[in-house]
């Protein structure tokens, strides 16, 4: 149930800070009360996160995401051959680019 209550907060917090930001409040207590309400929202979802899943758990899965990206644009953005490199490099970066796409993807998600 509580995972449910994770985002829930979270997209409520990013929400209100959005509308803090891209509106213009009058009364200064209001603009100031909406502003601690959306970080306290966005706080109090972190910590249920870390006390729901653990602290390693979440920085593996922000490194798996890391290499995920970095994966993907290693396999599928890396330079060509004839623009900056020689052929050989390109096809050392399509290895390690596949390699750290499965890697990520792994970390992700297990």
């Amino acid at each position: 149930m509580l995972e449910f209550v994770i985002p829930f907060l979270l997209s409520l917090g990013f929400f209100t800070l959005i509308i803090f930001l891209t509106k213009e409040i009058h009364p200064e207590k209001k603009a100031i009360g909406l502003f601690i309400f959306s970080v306290g929202l966005i706080g109090v979802s972190f910590l249920l996160t870390i006390t729901q899943f653990g602290v390693l758990t979440i920085l593996k899965k922000i490194v798996g995401i890391i290499i995920l990206i970095t994966g993907f644009f290693l396999s599928i953005k890396f330079p060509k051959p004839d623009e900056h490199q020689l052929p050989v490099f390109s096809t050392f970066g399509l290895f390690i680019g596949f390699l750290f796409l499965f890697l990520g993807i792994y970390l992700t998600l297990f």
